[in-house]
C-alpha cells in the first residue's frame, strides 16, 4: 500500500489530482509484484510537474527496484 503526499507548492487541486492519480495507477501496475504487507510513503517534488506519464513510470519502477519493494 502507497500514501502519496505532495503539499500545496505542487500547484492547483487538479494538478495534485492528476499526478495522484498517476502515481496510483503506476503503482497499481506493479501491484501483483510488490511485496506483500508493505506499506510505503511517495513524496512528490514540484519538479515532477515536467515528467509525463511514461517518464514518470520509469523513475517510479526504479525507485521501487532500489529501494527493494519489487523483484524484477
Amino acid at each position: 500500500t502507497a500514501l502519496i503526499y505532495l503539499d500545496k507548492r505542487y500547484g492547483k487541486s487538479h494538478e495534485r489530482n492528476l499526478i495522484k492519480r498517476r502515481i496510483r495507477a503506476i503503482v497499481y501496475n506493479y501491484s501483483s509484484v510488490l511485496k506483500p504487507n508493505v506499506f510505503f510513503i511517495i513524496i512528490i517534488k514540484p519538479t515532477a510537474k515536467k515528467l509525463n506519464f511514461v517518464d514518470l513510470s520509469v523513475k517510479l519502477s526504479v525507485l521501487l527496484r532500489k529501494s527493494r519493494l519489487i523483484s524484477s
